[in-house]
């Protein structure tokens, strides 16, 4: 049975992972800090390539009043390929009234940023100025659901959700052969599966990479 409570041990280690990534960022961030939520989730993943555990995943859902969510994802995976290698992933978004309104991501590599992606509604427009590397354009369009809210939520059968990193509409489709699976066809070339329990939260993501795959399977708080 999945549960919300994630041991305060790998809370902590992540809660600081989450604030390593951002601390240089705070100048530039487009989010404030949020002092009362009314509702919490939160959930840990383990990451493994061929069976071995290179990582951890903790994303974040948080109601902030009748009108705001917010959500997260921080990942840091570690592994050997011709040297040492560390990534880490920091996705963010907030939602108001079921629109969004802003979001951001940024992946470092051995601590050096190597893509950084922002993007906010103007005003209560339907436009936003999203920014990718420096790059500016403008996207038309309200956005209402985007890729870091499927943590918590299954998509429809036939389904799109917008990626927080690459500033487009990611298309979902069901698989067939399993009521419970949807595949994800990501601009970089990858091809996700995303596993949904019966509670509707995301239980595994499959990752199909050009040259490397791995999954993230939740962990629901019981290892030792």
């Amino acid at each position: 049975m999945v549960t919300d409570k994630i041991k305060w041990q790998n809370k902590s280690i992540y809660n600081g992972l989450k604030m390593k990534i951002m601390r240089p960022l705070l100048t530039v961030t487009i989010f404030f800090l949020f002092t009362q939520t009314v509702f919490a989730q939160e959930y840990m993943y383990d990451i493994k390539v061929s069976g071995k555990e290179v990582g951890k995943l903790l994303v974040t859902k948080k109601v902030i009043d009748e009108h705001k969510t917010y959500f997260s994802a921080v990942s840091e995976v570690s592994y050997s390929f011709f040297g040492r290698t560390n990534l880490q992933h920091f996705y963010e978004a907030v939602f108001e009234d079921g629109i969004l309104k802003d979001a951001y991501f940024v992946h470092k590599k051995d601590g050096e940023k190597k893509e950084e992606s922002k993007i906010s509604r103007i005003g209560n427009g339907s436009d936003y100025l999203a920014t990718t590397d420096g790059e500016q354009q403008r996207i038309s369009g309200l956005i209402k659901k985007s890729m870091v809210q499927l943590y918590f939520q299954k998509p429809l059968r036939r389904d799109e959700a917008f990626s927080e990193r690459f500033h487009e509409n990611i298309k979902i489709a069901r698989l067939e052969e399993n009521g419970n699976a949807y595949l994800m066809a990501i601009p970089s070339g990858d091809k996700n599966i995303y596993e949904y329990n019966e509670q509707g939260i995301c239980s595994r993501i499959e990752v199909d990479m050009p040259v490397l795959k791995f999954e993230m399977v939740l962990n629901n708080g019981e290892e030792d």
